[in-house]
């Protein structure tokens, strides 16, 4: 499908604008050097090593109107090496937003290869033919009336134009777009078929849900456009990030070796196949729930980006936590699939001492570092359920041990029925055990959580022990936890849990817990005109 008349009057404009503003900028920043200086700097500028050099020259800081503020990257140096040194690589550059993927996979990657003569037809591919047109015109305007480019190697432009889909240069090099649902098949020019793709942001949350057409662009990718490269050189590279499961980019991977369900995308990946790579980079080094202002184990992993500026950017996403894992950290979350906010009752919780039992679960974890710590209190009440209290943070041990104590302390004082658990098989409890019985002593309380352990898959667990309780109406939440500090990152655990995401199940799995333990010990009869609650003990399987 052509461009439509007022699509291309808008690309015209944009082009004559940056057309004006880059070839006036450009003039300015050439260097007065002799002819033996300047060959030196290009050789130098050329080798794959110095690949961040060359494109801070040409397009980047230190180019007189630079596509990017900063110094480029060492992984975007390390993608450029791969690429040089491949004839043969299907590379995935899944790179948090904000990163310059795009800006190196359809710019400073393609240029470097041409003056290296490592490829000479080249192809971007958009997610719709105007997203492709712009990527060719950006590639046009620089090699067209960039001082810098023209000065060392030369006019560029030969024939062609980007409204066209496609441009030669005068050292007989094609450069091509076509959006995704362009047809691909036999592509070649002056005798040369495609020797590096470009497969630019095609990911889309609504594509992603329709398996028929993400299989149909994925075979257009191996199929129509890797079926169609020369010989020599077969360069492929994905930009894009990854942010929804089972779409286009997943399907991709997995024709490529990459299993993404097995690698722990919360931490930056940089994987070697024969054939493929991946460079998997996030915001920062560590998962977002593992970074804090006092911690100095994490680092961003671009130093265009400082540690106050991502301990911003995760401040300002801590209420939309999908679009913060989704975007900077590779990480797809889903909200709503099997949990929604619909779900939750929320209401007035009764004062403590009416409740005929109050349940505590606790989830201990081994480390600050690892899984969050959580708990979920569970009051009874005739057939109700209601969540009454909560905990659920990335904290070391001594402040879960803390508030275990000093908040069962505070329950005990209204209401002698209480009964709090923590989650330990045999070999935990050993470890427990002392840690409690110490901790006790410490805070002076006068009952110690008792260990218990389910071996029940926790996804089945979850799922069919809280969804019952949800959608039988069983289970209230007090609308005191909308205020708790810790509801934020439990209900975004709670609202994000489906089978095989990454996102930490520790509160979920507490809340199911806290439930099927109140089933197990609290039940209420109903005599006709009122229900009398009855607390049996709990059941220890006989050794023998």
């Amino acid at each position: 499908m052509a461009l439509t008349n007022k699509q291309l009057q808008s690309l015209l404009e944009r082009y004559q604008q940056r057309t004006a503003s880059i070839r006036s900028a450009s003039v300015d920043s050439l260097i007065q050097e002799t002819s033996s200086q300047k060959e030196a700097r290009i050789r130098h500028l050329l080798k794959p090593e110095n690949y961040a050099e060359f494109f801070d020259y040409y397009f980047g800081v230190g180019s007189s109107l630079p596509l990017s503020d900063h110094p480029s990257a060492p992984f975007h140096v390390d993608i450029y090496k791969d690429l040089y040194h491949k004839d043969f690589l299907t590379l995935f550059n899944l790179i948090f937003r904000g990163g310059a993927k795009s800006t190196h996979g359809n710019l400073g990657y393609p240029f470097a290869l041409k003056q290296s003569h490592k490829a000479r037809f080249f192809l971007v591919v958009g997610a719709n033919e105007v997203r492709a047109a712009m990527l060719l015109q950006d590639l046009q305007l620089q090699l067209e009336h960039n001082r810098r480019i023209i000065d060392d190697f030369g006019p560029q432009k030969s024939y062609g134009n980007w409204a066209d889909g496609q441009f030669e240069t005068l050292d007989h090099c094609t450069f091509m777009s076509l959006g995704i649902d362009q047809p691909a098949r036999g592509l070649r020019a002056n005798g040369v078929r495609l020797e590096y793709v470009s497969i630019d942001d095609i990911e889309d949350p609504k594509r992603a849900m329709n398996t028929d057409l993400c299989q149909e662009y994925a075979n257009k990718v191996t199929g129509d456009i890797q079926g169609a490269f020369s010989l020599t050189s077969e360069r492929t590279i994905i930009n894009n990030n990854y942010f929804v499961e089972g779409g286009f980019i997943s399907e991709l991977l997995k024709r490529k070796g990459f299993d993404m369900r097995r690698i722990d995308t919360r931490h930056n990946n940089i994987i070697r196949h024969p054939l493929s790579h991946l460079y998997q980079i996030n915001l920062t080094d560590k998962y977002y729930t593992d970074i804090s202002p006092d911690s100095t184990d994490w680092h961003p992993s671009w130093d265009r980006f400082s540690r106050e500026y991502c301990l911003r950017k995760v401040e300002s996403l801590k209420n939309d936590k999908a679009t913060l894992s989704n975007e900077y950290y590779n990480t797809p979350v889903k909200l709503g699939k099997l949990f929604k906010p619909s779900m939750i009752h929320w209401i007035k919780p009764l004062p403590l001492e009416q409740y005929d039992l109050i349940i505590d679960f606790w989830d201990f974890s081994y480390s600050a570092k690892g899984d969050t710590k959580a708990m979920a209190r569970i009051g009874c009440k005739a057939s109700r359920l209601t969540l009454l209290d909560i905990f659920c943070r990335n904290c070391d041990i001594e402040v879960a041990l803390q508030e275990c104590f000093s908040s069962g302390k505070e329950v005990l004082k209204h209401n002698p029925s209480y009964l709090p658990l923590y989650d330990a098989n045999v070999a935990q409890q050993a470890i427990y055990t002392p840690i409690l019985a110490d901790a006790a002593t410490r805070y002076h309380a006068s009952i110690i959580p008792q260990p218990t352990h389910n071996s029940t898959d926790k996804y089945t667990k979850i799922s069919i022990t809280l969804g019952s309780a949800l959608i039988s109406g069983q289970l209230f939440f007090s609308e005191k936890i909308l205020d708790h500090p810790d509801w934020n990152e439990a209900s975004h655990q709670l609202f994000s849990f489906e089978k095989g995401s990454k996102t930490h199940d520790d509160f979920p799995d507490a809340l199911a817990e806290a439930i099927g333990n109140a089933r197990a010990n609290y039940s209420a009869e109903y005599t006709g005109s009122s229900f009398r609650p009855i607390i049996g003990t709990r059941k220890r399987k006989s050794k023998y």
